[in-house]
């Protein structure tokens, strides 16, 4: 069917390739035929026309194409060929009549001028006239002829439809071997017309490349198949009639040209503006050809967009000239040459026309050069920074007759760090004749890059209204890329967090590259002294294009304050000493104070009874770090801290600090207070002094202790003041301050007292209570009776009550771990009384999912201090899931108290378990195989895990070859399913991975998944496993595609192919080893396709060598064969390679084949027998038949 346009007609020009024959003679003559029929029965006209670049075969017809033959009238159709008398000659067959010659209608041309040239023929039958007629290169050659006697008003119809059109040859061939030939040469766009074309047609379109869809157009090659291709050449038309290349025919570069018929007048321009920034240019344009054409133009060029050309766009009459017009309007200075182009628009590659206009603007300021260009500059390079270079400006005021003083006003960059004029100073003024030099420089700028920018020259040049531009170019290497971790680009400064005085910061790391095309030694790396550096042995090479482990970097500061320091990291290349240079900043954190007294806070002698306290003040010394402290006094026995222990100082500030002295005895106390920092963890104490002297009073006993008082009980005690003088004492305002409430007065019972006289010598007693009445925690509570003395001083008792706690212990923490859904835990805890009481010990109560199975003595029951019981727990899960729960053990004596302990585990669901998610074979040869283990664990201590399915497929993996892999199994050695993993086992799977793949590149990778479908208690789950390995190229054949053209059968083509066999390097094939090649063969072996040479087997073939195997093909019968050329080896292993695929076809040619009983006689003999008897007829065949078997089917008629 149709199809318009044709999928095949990819190049559409005309002149592009071509089809050559080489082989004119013998079953291996090349020829087109084409596939289908082109010519319809009785057509009544027809256009045959080509290209051909004919070879001489003196004394040979020499067939250029036909629908004629075999044998005589029946099948002949038309015909055109070069006579053996070098006449190009067309004849058409008269329909109806069986006369030989005599019938045709036939037109002859001279062929002489023909031959080792590139020549359009075309043959034209007009069944409207009944004529013939042939043209050479577009003109009428020959022609009209007619045969009056048998006109011919339409084509003969065949006899044989199965008869092809053909092409260089025709069916006729075979019917005078020693005088009939196949075209030898090149021939090209050919076209067949079911249509009678006009001589204008013809001749204006053999120089057309056409579209394919032309009225009455049937078939059209246009040749531009790729060089070398033996199989097919397309048909333009998308009719379907593809040209079927025979024997070797082939396709090839076309060295044929196209004629040029543009005039252009000028034919160049040379020209010079002089002060001027605007001029035209006329241009005419004839077309010489008859046909006429169309074509573009365009100003081509570096100032090609200064040119205005009108029109574009030309339509061109023969004969006629039109005009172009181009118009530059510019400010460039100084010779400059662009290119005006005549494009024809045909596809058929006509030759473009330029004409080439060499400019020459002059004005009053001249410059050497439009562009500077600067060789590269390295960062980091502390031998050259800069490059520079120079531009001469010169006064050409003098040139244009008008000599005036020029001044240069300004030269100026965009950017000017990167580039800037240096000298000479602006502005500057030029006499007539007079130059300058300006120099510019580049600068090394920090990124790799290529950077662009423009000096702008402003003078006074009258006839330049815009500045002179210059444009600059420069380029920065780097040499030493630094990133971080993440792949980014490395910050110029890398800032560490702050950081204790002599401890580590947390590491950052970088990572370094190579970004040159040359390798690279590090001579070394200057790490600042706050600052430690992964370790580096120099030199270290540093090759192009290749990664590296990350670097790491720490802070580590001396002392507190801001360190600002740079790494520099050193190596050459080209004579550049480069540093690299990245700077590295942290702060060392303050964590000291300054104390407001130096060396000791005394606090002098204080009378027992009475206290002092003196405020000491702590200043943060820091500019930047808030101190978090915590205070205490180490011993704490007389000194006391009353405002709390915690501090904030912000930076600079200072916080003052009360410590209180309380003797409680006539001796000298030491201690310290110190501040503990809470951040980097130093302490910075000052010491404490104070004396207790007794004086007035002392008490009975110096500090009321009311020790060990069962929590949920209370105790009396008592404490006296003693009058230690001579005379009566009276004391006032005593009162009892309590701050805990644990105290209670028993006697007096009332306070405050306002007056209570003590006698000499005497005392005065005062009865309290303590009731601790708090079973949680052992207690320490202070209270004081204060009060006044005769002289106005203050004085206080001190009272101090303890409690002692009944407290049961049951072990804190007890974790049962992850048990199996299904399975259960036992543990022993411990129930103990860990107070210094007896403790009855009434229950013990769980949590969900635990249970006490047992204890070892029988509750209630009484612990002494210090005994215990054991506890027996079992954890029994039922869900995968948490569990947390609290054993606790109930007391009721000699307190209402509990303890518990807390108790953990987890229920789990034990899948299946399988390690890897990626096996990798590595290199493996094409002739061996490779195993991996893959194990699947059933981690289960109860259940079975059951495998339904196990395959190996490439799913979502993108170019996968699972046929290349294969698996077997421990618990399933068959391969059935499903089958059972016991508990606590493991499977072994077993992948062998055997890469018996073509050897083509796109094959060395391989990949596939082992997908598994498991099973067990609870669950079920997908397992993948991602299997990857490479091929190795022991050897490497190629072509792997070969490709025989279609050849006669039962003939030896005479287009052997070779196929190469090569040792690929390292990369592919890591093992180098030699091959040895034992034979040749192919599958399926239709006895077609075989070897040449080498004749002699084994071969081997070595690392760097090569091995050529020339095969050939000799069809067996028309039809297309395809089979695998299979290598046998024998080392390094044994094995058969199958990469080569060969193509082939046969074909049989039609042939004209007569019988006679006798060669001498014509008419049809008679022969005579008996009844009963044997008949032998001879009979002869009038050619050579092809073949070693044929079958003859004859008619015997008898009476």
């Amino acid at each position: 069917m149709a199809q318009f346009p044709a999928q095949c007609d990819a190049r559409k020009e005309c002149i592009f390739n071509a089809v050559q024959t080489t082989v004119s003679s013998g079953r291996g003559a090349h020829f087109i035929e084409v596939s289908n029929q082109p010519i319809r029965p009785r057509q009544t006209a027809l256009t045959v026309e080509m290209w051909v670049k004919t070879d001489a075969q003196a004394g040979k017809r020499i067939f250029l194409g036909g629908l004629w033959g075999p044998n005589r009238d029946a099948n002949d159709v038309w015909v055109l060929y070069i006579d053996e008398n070098n006449q190009l000659t067309f004849e058409v067959n008269a329909d109806g009549s069986m006369q030989g010659q005599a019938d045709n209608t036939i037109v002859r041309a001279s062929a002489s001028s023909l031959f080792g040239r590139w020549a359009h023929v075309a043959a034209i039958f007009d069944g409207a006239s009944q004529s013939v007629r042939l043209y050479i290169d577009g003109r009428p050659a020959a022609g009209p002829v007619t045969n009056p006697a048998f006109p011919v008003s339409n084509l003969k119809p065949l006899s044989r439809p199965d008869l092809t059109t053909q092409f260089g040859s025709c069916n006729a061939i075979a019917d005078n071997e020693n005088l009939y030939r196949t075209f030898r040469g090149m021939i090209d766009e050919i076209r067949v017309w079911e249509r009678a074309l006009t001589d204008q047609e013809v001749l204006c379109q053999k120089d057309r490349s056409l579209n394919g869809n032309e009225a009455g157009l049937r078939l059209y090659y246009r040749c531009n198949e790729a060089v070398d291709n033996v199989v097919q050449i397309c048909d333009a038309t998308g009719n379907g009639f593809a040209g079927l290349l025979r024997a070797g025919a082939r396709n090839v570069r076309s060295d044929r040209t196209a004629p040029r018929t543009l005039v252009v007048t000028p034919s160049s321009v040379t020209d010079e503006l002089r002060c001027d920034s605007t001029k035209s240019w006329t241009f005419t344009i004839t077309d010489t050809s008859i046909c006429g054409s169309t074509a573009t133009v365009r100003m081509r060029g570096p100032e090609a967009a200064l040119f205005n050309v009108a029109p574009t766009n030309l339509t061109l009459v023969p004969g006629q000239p039109v005009t172009v017009t181009v118009t530059y309007s510019g400010t460039t200075i100084g010779p400059f040459v662009d290119t005006l182009e005549i494009r024809p628009t045909n596809r058929c590659g006509l030759p473009n026309t330029f004409v080439k206009l060499d400019l020459k603007r002059t004005t009053q300021v001249g410059i050497s050069r439009s562009s500077v260009l600067f060789d590269t500059l390295f960062v980091g390079c502390r031998d050259k920074a800069f490059i520079d270079s120079t531009v001469t400006i010169c006064n050409t005021s003098d040139v244009l007759g008008q000599p005036a003083p020029l001044t240069i006003q300004s030269a100026t960059t965009r950017d000017p760090q990167a580039f800037r004029v240096i000298s000479p100073t602006l502005p500057l003024t030029l006499a007539p004749g007079q130059c300058t030099t300006l120099v510019i420089r580049s600068f090394v700028m920090d990124t790799t890059n290529d950077y662009r920018d423009t000096l702008v020259v402003r003078t006074s040049d009258v006839c330049q209204r815009a500045p002179l531009i210059i444009a600059l170019t420069g380029r920065t290497q780097e040499v030493i890329l630094l990133q971080n971790s993440g792949g980014g680009r490395l910050p110029d400064t890398l800032r560490f967090n702050p950081t204790c005085p002599g401890q580590l910061s947390s590491p950052r790391y970088y990572t370094w590259q190579n970004i040159t095309l040359t390798p690279i030694d590090i001579d070394t790396i200057i790490i600042p002294k706050d600052f430690t550096h992964y370790r580096v042995n120099y030199p270290f090479r540093l090759n192009p294009r290749t990664g590296y482990p990350p670097l790491a970097i720490r802070f580590r500061p001396r002392n507190p304050g801001v360190v600002f320091d740079s790494v520099v990291i050193r190596t050459r290349i080209q004579g550049c000493t480069i540093e690299r240079v990245f700077y590295v900043t942290g702060r060392g954190l303050d964590n000291k104070v300054e104390w407001s007294v130096n060396n000791v806070v005394d606090f002098g002698n204080v009378i027992v009874g009475q206290q002092r306290t003196i405020n000491i003040v702590a200043r943060n010394t820091s500019q930047f770090d808030t101190l978090n402290v915590s205070l205490y006094v180490e011993r704490g026995e007389a000194f006391t801290l009353l405002a709390g222990t915690g501090r904030r100082i912000p930076p600079g500030d200072s916080t003052s600090i009360p410590v209180t002295f309380r003797p409680i005895d006539s001796l000298e106390y030491i201690d310290r207070l110190c501040l503990f920092e809470t951040r980097c963890y130093t302490v910075d104490c000052i010491p404490l002094r104070g004396k207790g002297v007794l004086e007035t009073f002392r008490f009975q006993p110096l500090v009321m202790e009311t020790q060990n008082v069962i929590a949920c009980r209370e105790r009396n005690d008592s404490v006296y003041i003693v009058n230690m003088t001579n005379v009566d004492q009276t004391i006032t305002n005593v009162n009892f301050v309590n701050p805990s409430g644990r105290f209670i007065a028993v006697s007096p019972t009332t306070y405050p007292i306002s007056s209570l006289t003590i006698r000499r010598g005497d005392s005065a007693k005062f009865v309290l209570t303590y009731r601790p009445n708090d079973v949680t925690q052992d207690r320490a509570d202070r209270a004081f009776l204060q009060y006044k003395s005769a002289d106005n001083k203050d004085w206080q008792v001190q009272l101090i009550g303890t409690s002692a706690t009944p407290r049961v212990f049951v072990t804190s923490y007890t974790a049962f771990g992850t048990v199996e859904v299904g399975d259960r835990r036992v543990q022993t805890l411990v129930v103990e009384n860990t107070s210094s009481l007896p403790m009855l010990i009434d229950s013990l109560t769980i949590g969900t999912g635990f249970t006490i199975l047992s204890t070892s003595r029988t509750l209630p029951l009484t612990l002494q201090p210090r005994d215990s019981i054991a506890v027996e727990v079992e954890f029994a899960p039922t869900a995968a899931t948490t569990y947390n729960a609290e054993l606790t053990a109930w007391s009721s004596a000699p307190c209402v108290v509990r303890g518990s302990g807390d108790l953990n585990g987890k229920g789990v669901i034990i899948r299946l378990q399988n390690a890897l998610s990626l096996v990798n074979f590595g290199f493996v040869r094409p002739c061996e195989c490779a195993d991996r283990v893959v194990e699947l664990v059933n981690a289960s201590l109860v259940f079975d895990m059951t495998i339904d399915s196990l395959l190996i497929d490439a799913t979502g993996i993108p170019g996968g070859k699972p046929q290349f892999f294969t698996w077997t199994s421990k618990y399933s050695p068959t391969g059935t399913f499903p089958y059972a993993i016991p508990p606590n086992s493991r499977d072994t799977i077993t992948i062998r991975f055997c890469p018996n793949t073509p050897a083509e590149d796109s094959l060395v990778d391989v990949r596939a998944a082992l997908r598994i479908r498991a099973r067990g208690s609870q669950w079920t789950a997908d397992l993948e496993t991602f299997l990857s390995g490479k091929r190795s190229m022991t050897f490497k054949p190629g072509p792997i595609l070969v490709q025989f053209p279609p050849g006669p059968i039962d003939t030896v083509s005479q287009a052997p192919r070779t196929v190469t066999i090569r040792i690929p390097n390292f990369i592919q094939n890591p093992s180098q080893d030699v091959v040895v090649i034992d034979s040749v063969t192919f599958e399926p072996n239709e006895r077609v396709f075989f070897v040449e040479q080498p004749t002699t087997w084994p071969q081997t073939v070595r690392p760097g060598d090569s091995l050529q195997i020339n095969i050939n093909q000799r069809p067996r019968a028309p039809r297309d064969y395809v089979a695998r050329m299979v290598i046998h080896y024998s080392k390094p292993c044994v094995g058969k390679d199958t990469t080569v695929l060969v193509r082939g076809a046969g074909y049989a040619q039609a042939k004209g084949l007569m019988f006679t009983f006798d060669p001498a006689r014509q008419t049809v003999d008679t022969f005579a027998m008996v009844s009963c008897d044997t008949l032998e007829v001879p009979i002869r065949s009038s050619i050579v038949i092809d073949a070693s078997v044929v079958d003859i089917d004859l008619r015997v008629d008898f009476d």
